[in-house]
């Protein structure tokens, strides 16, 4: 899931005013956690953190 910088900010806006707040991108980091926590145990396995990290990276193409 590569997507770019615009992408990831327009996914955290959400009172689309062109801007992310701190807490607008902590929900959204909390709702990409919360999907991968497929045990809903509020931890990541090894495997999960990986995608986590993947899936948060692959906004800015890293």
């Amino acid at each position: 899931m590569k997507m770019d910088m615009h992408k990831f900010m327009a996914s955290c806006d959400m009172d689309h005013d062109g801007m992310m707040s701190k807490a607008e991108m902590l929900k959204h980091v909390e709702k990409m956690f919360d999907k991968l926590d497929t045990k809903k145990t509020g931890k990541l396995d090894k495997k999960q953190t990986e995608q986590f990290l993947k899936d948060l990276t692959g906004y800015s193409g890293a």
